[in-house]
């Protein structure tokens, strides 16, 4: 607080934010308010389902549960990054009355290319970390769990992007009905089949609550556009494929070739779409964006 005062060099007034609740309430609900709720209620959910993990299917898979998350981190974090740098853009292509519509497309077309290939190059090299004593003893169990719950990841960058869409434009409560449904989706798929599953439930809630809440982002803000539809679908269906080909295992389609065929074949798909917007290629990482330059459309 003391860093940012120092820069902004404004002391903030409780009496200014106080009279602008009172007097103009509903505009102090469209500042962020429902998407603090959004916020809480993602939260509230993954601990939810963190509880029931240790309730049904005990501390050893809850140990796993664990690991399996953090290890997601490296790659789900990127989402996090995105929805961060867009929404300053939305923000300011909003004030300069840009179409944030069109804008938010772009964004989602390049972010969830950029992830998909993250999460393929971590799906591939997943299974080295026991191999190079990364993850040792039974702990090494985790790596199908991770490489699946990678495959997920891509799409949760397109939540990223339309939750600070949806914040940014004043509809706010939009985010509230996504994480409500994608909520109770992941909770009550977990709950039906943990026992006949295991830990593959949380892979499968997770998949679901992913699946309700691209559809609830497609319902609200139609059309998406064939290239989008198709872009979101291979970023999720061809992670998933890499992730299965190891979690099945066949002797003859053994580890990496089936991955890195997967994930050849998608950087194809991208060079031919070119799902990257130039434009936006200075909003993505440094150290990717000459790997990136090649998947621009101009």
């Amino acid at each position: 607080m003391l860093y940012y005062l120092s820069k902004v060099r404004i002391v903030p007034s409780l009496r200014l934010g106080l009279n602008l609740i009172r007097s103009r309430f509903k505009v102090y609900l469209s500042m962020g308010f429902q998407y603090w709720i959004a916020g809480y209620l993602g939260g509230v959910s993954g601990s939810i389902i963190a509880y029931l993990v240790f309730k049904i299917l005990g501390p050893s898979d809850s140990a796993l549960y664990g690991l399996a998350l953090s290890i997601m981190g490296l790659v789900s974090s990127f989402s996090g990054a995105v929805g961060t740098v867009f929404g300053s853009v939305a923000s300011h292509g909003l004030g300069l009355g840009l179409n944030v519509g069109e804008l938010v497309k772009e964004y989602s077309s390049a972010s969830v290319a950029t992830s998909a290939l993250i999460a393929l190059t971590a799906i591939t090299l997943a299974p080295l970390a026991p191999i190079l004593h990364i993850i040792n003893g039974s702990y090494a169990a985790v790596v199908p769990y991770v490489m699946l719950l990678f495959a997920s990841a891509p799409v949760s960058v397109i939540d990223g992007v339309y939750m600070i869409y949806y914040w940014v434009s004043g509809k706010g409560w939009l985010a509230v009905e996504r994480s409500t449904v994608g909520a109770l989706v992941s909770i009550f798929t977990f709950l039906a089949l943990a026992r006949s599953i295991g830990l593959y439930a949380v892979v499968a809630s997770m998949y679901t609550g992913t699946i309700a809440i691209l559809i609830l982002y497609w319902l609200n803000n139609r059309p998406w556009g064939v290239k989008l539809g198709a872009l979101v679908a291979l970023s999720m269906i061809l992670p998933t494929a890499s992730a299965v080909f190891y979690v099945t295992y066949d002797p003859a389609l053994a580890w990496p070739i089936p991955q890195l065929t997967i994930t050849l074949a998608f950087t194809v798909i991208m060079l031919i779409l070119k799902p990257i917007p130039r434009s936006l290629l200075a909003d993505m990482p440094t150290v990717l964006r000459p790997l990136l330059r090649v998947f621009t459309d101009e």
